[in-house]
């Protein structure tokens, strides 16, 4: 079986054992992060190393104790970039969906909101915290429920896509006198189930370019 690379588990391993071989040649192996023998055992492998008849095989096992430790203390020296790099990209696209200049929900299976952007709640008029207390349906005029019914029926299949419009109820306090028109765009996340749904104002709802 292959590896996201394309080597085997075969060929990864040689790879990792030249590596550690090669840092333990030049004698710049990496701290050890991982477990170690325990010191009676080292006497002991130490003490046998001293008898001729043993030695050789003793050696040659010391020699392999040291080197799979170094090939752990490389894994983890891996593992921790591999963390700190999934930490960043993380933090870069939580900001990229806080800072998105367009409204995204993420929703459940059932149209309630999970999670809100800041684009959001200027959008549906209240809070990013009192979005979590409403449906989707209920950010949405009546005729529009039909709709989103559809929408989300359409997307049971991870990584599903579908685009509709919907309108948003009349505000008295956006002073608009009439619902405003919205472009939907929703798809199911593959890594979690809910789904991502991006509102934009139609263009007939903007304003002019001056």
């Amino acid at each position: 079986m292959k590896n996201r690379d394309g080597r085997t588990d075969t060929e990864l391993h040689a790879s990792l054992r030249t590596r550690a071989e090669t840092l333990m040649g030049k004698g710049t192996a990496p701290s050890a992060n991982g477990g170690r023998l325990n010191p009676d055992t080292l006497e002991l492998l130490y003490r046998r190393a001293i008898n001729p008849e043993s030695a050789p095989d003793v050696l040659k096992l010391l020699h392999e104790l040291q080197t799979h430790q170094v090939e752990l203390d490389i894994l983890f020296q891996q593992l921790q970039y591999d963390e700190d790099e999934i930490a960043e990209d993380l933090a870069h696209y939580r900001s990229l969906y806080e800072c998105a200049p367009m409204a995204y929900l993420i929703v459940g299976s059932d149209g309630g909101v999970i999670r809100s952007n800041q684009a959001a709640g200027p959008l549906f008029g209240c809070s990013a915290f009192q979005l979590l207390d409403h449906s989707v349906a209920e950010l949405l005029t009546p005729e529009s429920g039909a709709a989103l019914a559809g929408a989300i029926e359409a997307l049971e299949r991870p990584g599903a896509g579908v685009e509709f419009l919907a309108e948003l109820p009349e505000r008295a306090d956006a002073g608009k006198t009439e619902p405003l028109r919205v472009h939907v765009r929703a798809r199911r996340l593959e890594s979690e189930d809910c789904i991502l749904m991006v509102f934009s104002p139609v263009s007939d709802n903007l304003p002019p370019t001056r």
